[in-house]
């Protein structure tokens, strides 16, 4: 017990179940036991949640608690209780996480996941498909070798030639495009970001008459300048010297492979964006990227995935241009190391949420993110293995107007999530979460409504 004067710990939870149930007022109740915590030096929050928690996994099986303890309830006890003081933002998503754990029975669970699991694999890319891009790349790298960089002025050396991108890091969906980055380094033995991007997309267009009948449109005044070509039916996103894309997207997939729920999830979550029109980062909203950096942050969180950039790869440090221009002269290191061999290295008892299902996880990620106080305070990064406290405004100004503040696992200055900047896509998105998060808590709803496409007067 946690010694309170005139409660004991099974009544403390049976207001709070009474309260959650809407059939109880809470109001005098906290105010008696707030004393009595106080004399005791108990921490009022902890114990609360606490409470709250042990409450709703003591009662919460029974289809009494699952009909009467709704989401409403739930965000009006949330409110109550932070108006009191009693809670704080990460007290709401202990709470809203419990409630998840018995919403539903497992079975109903299970299937629900099932559901979910069929409908995702439908529209990942199809063989064909898969074909087509490797068809298509092979084509552009065949062309790209036949082109003479030592004409280029200075003179260049072809590196390779390697792809990138969703198609390549485990979060891909049927109909996705292929990034490709050439790597160049001057022909007199200088470092690779002296070359001129811009200029060198110009010359490629202009030795390659196969690349410039495909070129759609070039964007070259942008921090990494492409081409883009349609070569048969897959559109491809031509740049220079990109070496941390394909790292990153090498990352990327091993997360996703480490648990097939990361990857369903990461799809659920691009899925649910996409029908909600709330997935473009030139819209004003979020890239599918810093989505799958969510995701993957929130099951570092609940001790599903480990920091896999933890480790001693202090020699894997490589030298990158904070802006891939050539007049620009801010450089600066990053380490590019990942445990390819985690699972063969580490005893994988030390990871918890086994008993988890896809629609469990779904809930519990719409549940953490709409926490705007919360989530404001943090900073999504999954090299720090999840969440971490937002450093201050004068510390990082970029990061104050923003709601999700996520940053690059190696890009530095990146902060893939930038886009999401105005109050009012802000709160289309937090809006969007919600209803996701109530629609998946509804014991009669229906999963596949969560890629129900919004009517274009609602965008």
């Amino acid at each position: 017990t946690w010694g309170f004067k005139e409660y004991e710990e099974k009544e403390v939870k049976q207001k709070l179940l009474s309260f959650l149930a809407g059939v109880a007022d809470f109001d005098g109740f906290l105010a008696e036991i707030r004393e009595g915590m106080n004399q005791m030096g108990i921490t009022y929050e902890r114990a609360v949640v606490q409470a709250a928690n042990e409450a709703i996994i003591e009662w919460g099986s029974g289809q009494e608690f699952r009909e009467r303890v709704t989401e409403e309830r739930l965000s009006s006890m949330i409110t109550f209780l932070t108006q009191k003081d009693v809670i704080g933002p990460d007290g709401h998503s202990l709470l809203r996480n419990q409630l998840v754990e018995v919403c539903l029975p497992l079975e109903e669970k299970k299937r629900r996941s099932k559901l979910l699991i069929e409908e995702l694999r439908t529209r990942e890319p199809t063989l064909d498909h898969k074909e087509k891009l490797a068809i298509a790349f092979m084509k552009l790298q065949d062309t790209l070798r036949e082109i003479d960089f030592s004409r280029f002025d200075p003179p260049l050396v072809l590196e390779d030639i390697q792809p990138f991108g969703s198609a390549y890091n485990g979060f891909a969906l049927q109909g996705g495009d292929i990034d490709v980055t050439i790597l160049l380094r001057p022909k007199d033995g200088g470092s690779r970001y002296q070359v001129d991007e811009s200029e060198v997309l110009r010359f490629i267009k202009k030795q390659s008459y196969f690349l410039r009948q495909r070129v759609q449109e070039e964007i070259l005044s942008v921090r990494i300048p492409i081409l883009k070509l349609r070569i048969g039916d897959v559109e491809i996103d031509l740049g220079i010297n990109n070496v941390l894309g394909p790292i990153n997207s090498e990352l990327l997939l091993s997360y996703s492979q480490f648990d097939e729920r990361c990857k369903y999830l990461g799809l659920l979550v691009k899925c649910w964006a996409k029908a909600k029109q709330i997935g473009s980062g030139p819209n004003g909203y979020m890239p599918s990227y810093a989505y799958n950096l969510l995701v993957i942050a929130f099951l570092q969180r609940e001790g599903i995935l480990p920091n896999l950039q933890q480790g001693n790869g202090a020699a894997n440090s490589i030298l990158v241009k904070e802006n891939n221009r050539a007049d620009d002269e801010r450089f600066y290191e990053t380490n590019i190391f990942f445990d390819r061999k985690w699972k063969e290295n580490n005893n994988q008892s030390i990871l918890r949420g086994e008993e988890l299902t896809l629609l469990d996880l779904a809930m519990k990620f719409f549940a953490t993110y709409i926490e705007e106080k919360y989530i404001r305070s943090v900073k999504v990064s999954i090299k720090d293995g999840g969440f971490v406290p937002r450093p201050p405004p004068e510390e990082a100004k970029e990061a104050s107007p923003l709601l999700f503040y996520t940053t690059d696992p190696f890009e530095k200055y990146h902060i893939p999530s930038h886009t999401l900047r105005g109050p009012g896509p802000q709160r289309r998105v937090l809006d969007e979460m919600k209803k996701a998060y109530e629609l998946l808590l509804q014991s009669k709803g229906n999963p596949l409504d969560l890629f129900a496409k919004v009517s274009a007067n609602k965008a």
